[in-house]
């Protein structure tokens, strides 16, 4: 055994251990020992001594579909209503990131429809018409955005008047088109909103708006499969809608009056055709006349109410007049009907029953 070698293993390899720079290397040769340290190898220097280094590339951005979320929705709510479908519904990518948070359209809302200015010291509101035609950032503006403005404005002013220079008096009201409204739910989900934006706008031909909102409210509800309650809850919400209106049209008188029998021939015309219907399901001679007074009470139920509420002033008899109306009265045949009408004034033509 003499012939091994102090320190030194007798298998090459066996336990053999990687070394570590950090670590001295010790060496045994004829009873000498030796102590060596192995260096770091230096980087490769230019003659001038620079150190160059190798940093990490990043690819490239080739699509805008590559672009973070919030750069995307930065660039949407800049291009406006030029790129709302074509970027909106340009793939799924898309779609998800700009679907209508809260956040999102009040970015999109303040940047392309509403801007406030100073006349005459004081601070006025204009709106982009085309906000009204939109059922989402209408019920946006005055759900979020009116009524944080409302008390610290003068007024509203028209975009195309103030873009040309064409303001008279700016402290009038601002004119709106009937026509311009196509959300006719936001009267009844937003009473009180509207109720203040009346100090600031007024809806031209009131009455054609008001027979369009009774003509959506009946398309919904259908009055003969409505229980009594649910008919009375449903009419309080309708004629509260409709002062709304006539505040809207300048009134602000809380009995304010229609001036145009044209809402209540639509109800009334409404109403009988829900009521026809209705009345043909049944065949049994008791049973029809049995259904059909139980029919009519609700439709009076409906009727009274909104003819007391807006057709009772002086003015309306020649209303309560008119011979469409009173053609509705004599096919509907309810004598508690006519005798209403008449107590308020209305008179039937000549010949309507000869």
């Amino acid at each position: 055994m003499g012939f091994i070698q102090a320190g030194v293993p007798s298998t090459r390899h066996k336990r053999e251990r990687k070394l570590s720079y950090s670590k001295p290397v010790f060496s045994n040769v004829n009873g000498y020992v030796t102590i060596k340290k192995l260096k770091l190898p230096k980087p490769k220097t230019d003659p001038q001594g620079k150190v160059h280094l190798k940093l990490p590339t990043h690819s490239k951005v080739s699509t805008l579909g590559e672009l973070p979320p919030e750069i995307l929705q930065h660039i949407f709510v800049l291009v406006g209503n030029d790129g709302y479908y074509s970027m909106v519904y340009l793939n799924s990518y898309f779609h998800r990131v700009l679907k209508p948070t809260p956040h999102l359209i009040g970015l999109y809302f303040m940047q392309n429809y509403m801007k406030t200015v100073h006349l005459e010291d004081h601070r006025y509101l204009i709106v982009n018409a085309n906000m009204y035609k939109n059922n989402l950032l209408f019920r946006f503006f005055l759900r979020h955005v009116f009524m944080k403005f409302m008390n610290s404005i003068h007024g509203f002013v028209s975009e195309t008047d103030y873009t040309n220079n064409v303001i008279e008096e700016p402290h009038t009201k601002l004119n709106i088109n009937n026509m311009v409204i196509k959300d006719y739910g936001v009267f009844f989900d937003f009473p009180l909103e509207l109720a203040a934006l009346s100090r600031f706008i007024t809806i031209g031909n009131i009455d054609t708006c008001i027979s369009d909102i009774i003509n959506w409210h009946f398309e919904k509800f259908d009055f003969t499969k409505l229980s009594t309650d649910k008919i009375t809850k449903e009419n309080i919400r309708l004629m509260y809608s409709i002062k709304i209106l006539l505040q809207l049209k300048g009134g602000v008188d809380a009995h304010a009056s229609i001036d145009s029998p044209d809402p209540l021939v639509v109800m009334m015309n409404l109403l009988q055709t829900q009521f026809n219907l209705k009345i043909r399901q049944y065949t049994d001679e008791q049973t029809l006349k049995k259904k059909k007074s139980k029919l009519l009470r609700k439709m009076r139920k409906i009727i009274e109410p909104f003819i007391a509420e807006f057709y009772s002033h002086i003015d309306s008899k020649t209303h309560l007049s008119h011979p469409e109306l009173w053609n509705l009265l004599h096919r509907i045949a309810d004598i508690a009907l006519i005798d209403l009408v008449t107590d308020l004034g209305g008179n039937p033509q000549y010949d309507l029953f000869f």
